[in-house]
């Protein structure tokens, strides 16, 4: 993937996310961020739809930074290509991003099409030196590797990846070969509707205790915040 089919993934996104939310960061507006004088550590989210960044913003509250990014949802179909190139958008936003986050992240999530690029933005997050306490998808199981604890939360409806994609491995295996440390949450509501009134506080709730639980965990094993233990934990799976 080259320069200019980047630039293309960048402008389409800048007419999905231009009445969204936030304070833009970068120079299209793609990357913004709601509450960034708040107390508590950041927590970026890859999001797929224009109501969800309002909604989880006002769940966690007034004092908690929420940058917001977009998947490709809407711009490219399911196929290899958006695989690459939902790689390269997370590099995008890594790069973004690094002069205006703390040094330690509460948590880097997404959604659906939104997982895999926040796990790859883990990856390269990681690699600038941030330490990042805490991960999570939702209706996704990425196939992408990831150190730091991974909260995977599934809806009523979930169709595990062994019936979508007809890979027959047992889904705790491949926990165990892509995540260091893994929980395993519910949602009790639909697809598409986690971010619905009276459904996100729940989400939220579950991405604030996975946090809180994970920070608390990393001060009693005298770990610096935000840097994780290499371990994998099959206990963790709830």
């Amino acid at each position: 993937m080259g320069p200019a089919d980047l630039s293309k993934l960048i402008q389409a996104q800048v007419k999905l996310t231009k009445h969204w939310p936030g304070e833009p960061i970068d120079a299209y507006g793609i990357v913004r961020v709601i509450n960034p004088t708040g107390q508590r550590l950041p927590i970026v989210w890859v999001f797929n739809a224009m109501h969800e960044p309002a909604a989880l913003s006002s769940a966690f509250g007034s004092d908690q930074p929420l940058y917001l990014l977009r998947s490709l949802n809407q711009i490219l179909k399911t196929s290899s290509d958006r695989h690459e190139s939902s790689r390269h958008l997370a590099s995008y936003y890594a790069e973004k991003l690094q002069s205006v986050l703390a040094q330690n992240i509460a948590l880097v999530g997404g959604n659906c099409q939104g997982a895999p690029i926040a796990l790859w933005l883990v990856q390269d997050l990681l690699a600038k030196n941030f330490n990042v306490l805490s991960s999570a998808a939702i209706d996704a199981r990425p196939w992408i590797k990831v150190c730091v604890p991974l909260q995977l939360n599934f809806g009523i409806d979930w169709c595990d990846d062994s019936v979508l994609w007809g890979k027959m491995e047992d889904p705790v295996v491949v926990n165990e070969k892509f995540y260091t440390c893994w929980e395993v949450a519910d949602l009790p509501y639909r697809h598409g509707t986690f971010f619905n009134q009276g459904n996100v506080e729940y989400l939220a709730n579950n991405l604030r205790e996975f946090v809180k639980k994970n920070e608390c965990f990393q001060k009693t094993q005298q770990f610096p915040l935000g840097t994780t233990p290499q371990t994998r934990s099959k206990d963790a799976l709830l």
